[in-house]
């Protein structure tokens, strides 16, 4: 059996051109499996405008609402949002030492169809931020600072 001598120049062409190849396989493959699915769309407005949310199929506003310095006080200033279009908000416990993560709680018990709750935590544990929502379930759930040994 005779061997060639590739190249440095050779050898990176076929393997740039063989996963440009298979990353375009993968791409349109898993785009027109997506594409056969309709978005998932919530509190759409026509004064909004919306985009796919990468691969989640969540159809999302392109602005959202950071509950930060959200609290009972101000649920009129995220009913204004909603109203308008928005539909994506999120929130960690930690915002206004825990304030926050109960005022959308309140605004969740009649407008939970309208939003996409994002939680952002430190922790895979949501059960007590669950029940602070009012809610049986978060859409997006965003950990933080996850060590390892916290997945077993």
């Amino acid at each position: 059996m005779e061997h060639q001598r590739v190249t440095r120049r050779t050898f990176l062409a076929k393997t740039t051109a063989a996963g440009a190849g298979l990353a375009t396989a993968l791409h349109f493959g898993l785009k027109s499996a997506s594409a056969q699915q309709e978005p998932e769309k919530r509190n759409m407005q026509t004064s909004m405008t919306y985009r796919l949310l990468g691969d989640t199929n969540l159809l999302v506003s392109c602005l959202s609402f950071g509950c930060i310095q959200l609290q009972d006080d101000r649920l009129a200033v995220l009913d204004m949002a909603v109203e308008r279009g928005v539909n994506m908000v999120h929130v960690n416990r930690g915002y206004t030492g825990g304030q926050s993560i109960a005022s959308l709680g309140k605004f969740l018990k009649g407008n939970r169809d309208k939003v996409w709750v994002m939680l952002k935590s430190n922790s895979p544990d949501i059960d007590a931020d669950l029940t602070t929502l009012q809610t049986d379930h978060v859409d997006i759930l965003c950990v933080h600072d996850l060590n390892p040994d916290q997945l077993k």
